[in-house]
């Protein structure tokens, strides 16, 4: 194995075995889509920003590899094997690249300080779960298809299959909604994958019916989505629905430059109108006056048009009613716009504000609840 120069990386952290998706029963029908769709090999990060963006959010397996390291090649054909037989997701960068990332003032101090580990031998296999390192694990040299499988089964918490995003990052043009806007080039340094259409685009085309969930690593709703039901429900479900990660355009729309604000406002504005994350009755109006859609929102599309969708919680807006209850003032589903809280409000006592609209929440996300899991069953 090719050595760094250094002191050996040891992390004591062991994970009790969890199985990853690929080996909990869950078929070929049930699995939705890979970050590359037919997935054969490793994923290629191609840069310091796509390794930061991958591992900051998500729940991931990175191979450092490095050019020349005999040990590296000769492992490839069997996790390759591994990869194609149970349709793990794993990425590999190349030891240069990780080495920038390693070094970088981001990785000593701050939120990500210590998020990634001195390397000392390629290859290396770093774990990650929801934003943190779980462990740092070099293979023995001779490790066959068996010891790949128990290393990755014993060490990793399960990485998710389902996206529709490409991953590409051209060092050229940056991500793709910067290709033809030189004054924007800093935005190609933001923390995403990535902002294209283009699996989405011929799903939606070429398939008979389609059902897509927008989703985004970092949001709360969406994960508590998965969690109450959603993933449960894939498990024994034949059903195939297609995740879309919408992390770049909220990255975008939260950034402190107003020029990169706006451009990630116009940017979901005009995503949740091509593809259906709004209705005349519901949508959330931005600071520019545009109207937009929430995540996690799930649509369906039948002969390459708008078909049905569904919104899960994101509520609008709070009125008080004549008899001093709180209720929504925009809801996806009628139901919900028809709640009253149980505490009635006054004015200037926030206490009595925030009971009740914590009631209405309790409320909403049990309706909401409901009709998602009505939605899906009909699809």
């Amino acid at each position: 194995m090719k050595k760094q120069k250094g002191f050996v990386f040891s992390l004591s952290l062991l994970l009790s075995f969890l199985c990853l998706p690929s080996c909990s029963g869950r078929d070929n029908d049930k699995v939705l889509l890979h970050k590359k769709e037919g997935i054969q090999s490793t994923i290629r990060l191609n840069s310091a920003e796509e390794l930061n963006s991958l591992v900051r959010y998500e729940s991931s397996l990175v191979m450092v590899t490095q050019t020349g390291c005999e040990h590296c090649e000769a492992q490839l054909p069997v996790l390759n094997q591994f990869i194609q037989e149970t349709e793990t997701v794993i990425y590999s960068i190349d030891y240069s690249a990780y080495k920038e990332a390693y070094e970088a003032e981001s990785n000593s101090i701050g939120t990500y300080a210590n998020l990634l580990p001195r390397v000392v031998s390629t290859p290396t296999y770093l774990f990650y779960g929801e934003g943190s390192l779980k462990e740092a694990k070099v293979p023995t040299s001779d490790m066959d298809r068996a010891g790949m499988k128990e290393m990755i089964y014993s060490y990793s918490e399960g990485i998710p299959l389902y996206q529709l995003n490409d991953t590409t990052y051209n060092s050229r043009d940056g991500y793709t909604y910067i290709s033809n806007s030189e004054e924007l080039e800093e935005a190609k340094n933001l923390d995403t994958l990535g902002y294209s259409t283009t699996e989405l685009d011929k799903k939606i085309q070429d398939e008979e019916k389609i059902t897509v969930l927008y989703t985004w690593r970092r949001c709360l709703d969406c994960r508590d989505y998965r969690l109450s039901f959603f993933d449960d429900f894939l498990l024994k479900s034949t059903k195939k629905i297609y995740y879309y990660e919408i992390d770049g355009y909220y990255l975008l729309k939260r950034q402190s430059d107003e020029t990169l604000r706006d451009l990630g406002l116009n940017m979901w504005a005009s995503f949740s109108e091509k593809y259906h994350l709004i209705t005349d009755a519901y949508y959330n109006t931005d600071i520019l006056g545009n109207k937009a859609g929430f995540a996690p929102t799930m649509v369906t599309y039948e002969k390459g048009s708008y078909s049905s969708m569904d919104v899960y919680l994101n509520e609008v807006g709070y009125k008080t009613n004549d008899d001093g209850t709180l209720s929504y003032t925009m809801a996806f589903h009628e139901d919900v716009l028809a709640l009253k809280s149980d505490t009635k409000v006054s004015d200037g006592d926030s206490d009595s504000q925030k009971k009740a609209r914590s009631e209405l929440s309790s409320k909403a996300r049990t309706i909401d609840l409901e009709k998602s899991k009505e939605y899906l069953s009909s699809l």
